[in-house]
């Protein structure tokens, strides 16, 4: 566990976390797939958010190594709170918004950035365990995990 880290435990996640998720997951949708999130999901506000976390993305990345980390590792520190309260979207957006958005396939990135290192590392065992305990009990849960891993898998080397 990452040291000096706060844990949420049985708060509520803030909603810049959970819009930034689920924008990540309306994103990732093919054309017309689900039509009726899509339709939901394109509001002023979440037009808003989508632009807001692209200027994050891009600000953290061009920013210093150790801002992004502090960055991720907040966002990260929201899966064990997401994991208990079966908040598998949640899950997989947060994963692909930091695997995708803010770390890419820039693995030397990756190697300054110890507590997202550490964070990722931990929750992919976490989700792993969530999966092969059967402690997920529908098939789109247990993808959505599935999925979150592979996605943890593409930037770590190591799990």
């Amino acid at each position: 566990m990452a040291p000096n880290v706060f844990h949420f435990a049985d708060s509520v996640l803030p909603l810049w976390v959970t819009t930034v998720a689920k924008n990540e997951l309306v994103d990732s949708k093919e054309p017309g797939q689900d039509e009726q999130s899509n339709l939901t999901a394109e509001g002023e506000d979440s037009l808003l958010s989508r632009k807001l976390a692209e200027m994050m993305a891009i600000l953290l990345k061009k920013g210093s190594p150790r801002i992004l980390d502090c960055a991720s590792g907040v966002l990260l520190s929201t899966f064990q709170l997401t994991l208990r309260r079966s908040d598998y979207d949640i899950v997989l957006g947060m994963t692909r918004f930091i695997c995708d958005k803010l770390l890419g396939n820039n693995s030397l990135a990756l190697e300054k950035l110890q507590l997202t290192r550490d964070f990722l590392h931990e929750n992919f065992l976490e989700i792993d365990r969530y999966v092969r305990d059967e402690l997920v009990h529908d098939d789109d849960s247990r993808q959505q995990l599935e999925k979150a891993k592979a996605l943890i898998r593409s930037v770590l080397t190591d799990v």
